[in-house]
């Protein structure tokens, strides 16, 4: 038997939305997709309106953040890169007690820092760009999704974020986007997190503005930057960002396919045999890298296989081939096929 829920659903009360948050919402959804709760659909909360805009804003995240989604849900978004109507003179000043910002970067980075001129030098340049809050606007975003199954990445979903912004005087929006990263404690901006916050602000019928709280109406998307393509005329500067959800980083080509190549010998021709080969493949790299000062931390792969799945079954040419494992070399001891 499943209980009434009192949670973000404006469906079951309506005095519900005195506890309702972005994050309380983000659990409901886990909870239906687990089929914890029935699936009843919410009323879109875009039909009170009868005209609306929407306002986009890029900003950043910490680690902090980042690992615990709770906290930029139900927080304003901060350093802020660029917004829908303008920046504003005081978007970026922060008072109050020291926070995570007073201590941004840990001791390593630090003493990184401390040893390149150059470093501070482009920091320095960053920092005082990013607090003259230069307005950056938003001329178009799109979004993508494409679920699984797919050609791109088979069983998982892909999602990709396409936006358009027009900053009128200057060219500063790399300096922005690498002291935005720099004061939440990410020193190459390239990897570091950001925030697409998306809210909707309209009026009714009668061409009053609606009053709504805003944790109804808004969306909040963390994200990764992935190129960005800027085009300089008399008009301004241009720039064409595509970006990734956060959470998809992992299923990037950096990650989905390996850096080096290699054959799988397979002795008995078995599936555990050519699984063993590719593991050896894959931490060889990894130490190579670490050798040529690529890669300080080296990742170990352990690869096991579910019985299952019978790990001594005999290897299909076929299948093989499906993989992109297509040329097979017969050598000339029997047994010894290899396939690359």
């Amino acid at each position: 038997m499943v209980g009434k829920y009192n949670g973000p659903d404006f469906g079951f009360l309506k005095t519900s939305k005195k506890n309702y948050t972005q994050y309380n919402e983000a659990a409901y959804a886990r909870k239906e997709s687990i089929k914890e709760l029935p699936l009843n659909p919410d009323p879109n909360v875009l039909h009170q309106f009868a005209s609306y805009n929407t306002l986009f804003t890029l900003s950043a995240l910490s680690s902090r953040e980042i690992r615990n989604p709770k906290l930029f849900f139900q927080s304003a978004p901060h350093d802020i890169i660029a917004q829908s109507g303008g920046i504003g003179s005081f978007a970026n000043k922060h008072e109050g007690p020291p926070s995570e910002q007073g201590n941004r970067f840990t001791e390593d980075t630090k003493k990184t820092i401390k040893k390149s001129k150059a470093l501070q030098d482009a920091l320095n340049r960053s920092t005082l760009e990013f607090i003259k809050n230069n307005d950056l606007y938003f001329k178009n975003v799109e979004m993508t999704s494409i679920p699984g199954l797919n050609d791109k990445r088979r069983l998982t979903s892909v999602t990709n974020i396409r936006m358009e912004l027009v900053e009128p005087s200057g060219i500063t929006l790399l300096e922005k986007i690498k002291a935005a990263a720099a004061n939440n404690g990410f020193l190459d901006h390239l990897d570091a997190p950001y925030m697409l916050t998306v809210e909707f602000k309209g009026f009714d019928e009668n061409g009053k503005p609606l009053k709504e709280k805003s944790e109804y109406i808004k969306r909040v998307i963390p994200i990764k930057l992935i190129t960005m393509d800027i085009d300089v005329n008399q008009g301004g500067s241009y720039y064409k960002i595509v970006a990734i959800p956060y959470n998809e980083f992992a299923l990037t080509n950096n990650f989905m396919y390996p850096r080096t190549s290699g054959s799988l010998k397979s002795t008995n021709r078995t599936f555990a045999d050519a699984v063993q080969d590719l593991q050896k493949t894959l931490n060889d790299q990894n130490e190579q890298e670490k050798v040529a000062r690529f890669n300080q931390f080296p990742d170990q792969y352990d690869i096991s296989i579910s019985e299952d799945l019978d790990p001594q079954q005999t290897l299909s040419y076929d299948l093989l081939s499906q993989a992109g494992m297509t040329q097979k070399n017969v050598i000339a001891a029997p047994g010894e096929e290899e396939f690359t």
